[in-house]
C-alpha cells in the first residue's frame, strides 16, 4: 500500500497514521524482501548494546482497527524498530530513553516504571501510539 492508496481509502486519523508509520519504516526493500518478526531471533550484539538492553523486545501497538507487534533491538551498532512486514528502521538516540528515526521524524519514547522500561510511546506529527511491553 502506498501514500495515494491511504490517503484514498476512508480510514480514521489513527489508523492512517499508524499506516504511514509502517510506510515510513519501510526504506526501500526489495520487491521479495519480506521482513518477519521472530522472537528468537539472535541479533548480533556488541559490547556497546550493552547500553540499550532495557529497550530490547516487543511492544504491543494499537490503534482505532490496528494491533500489532513492534520489536526493538541491536544490531550494526544502532538500536532499530521493527514492525511486521516492513524492514528494520533504524533509531537515533537523542536523549535518555527518547529515540529518532530522522527520516520521517518519529519519536519514539520509552516509559520506565520503578526502572523498568514498560512501554513505549510513538509520535507523528500530531498523532500518539503507545504500546505496551510484552514479557
Amino acid at each position: 500500500m502506498n501514500l495515494y492508496q491511504i490517503c484514498s481509502i476512508n480510514l480514521s486519523s489513527a489508523t492512517a497514521m499508524l499506516y504511514l508509520i509502517m510506510l515510513a519504516m519501510l526504506q526501500t526493500p526489495q520487491p521479495s524482501e519480506r521482513f518477519v518478526l521472530a522472537p528468537n531471533t539472535c541479533h548480533q550484539m556488541q559490547s556497546d548494546s550493552l547500553a540499550f538492553k532495557d529497550y530490547y523486545g516487543f511492544y504491543r501497538i494499537q490503534t482505532e482497527g490496528y494491533v500489532g507487534k513492534l520489536q526493538i533491538f541491536y544490531k550494526d551498532e544502532a538500536l532499530y524498530g521493527l514492525v511486521e512486514g516492513y524492514p528494520p528502521a533504524r533509531l537515533l538516540a537523542k536523549e535518555l530513553d527518547e529515540f529518532e528515526e530522522p527520516n520521517y521524524q518519529i519519536k519514539v519514547s520509552f516509559e520506565r516504571k520503578d526502572g523498568i522500561i514498560i512501554g513505549l510511546k510513538l509520535v507523528v506529527r500530531h498523532l500518539t501510539i503507545t504500546g505496551e511491553k510484552l514479557p
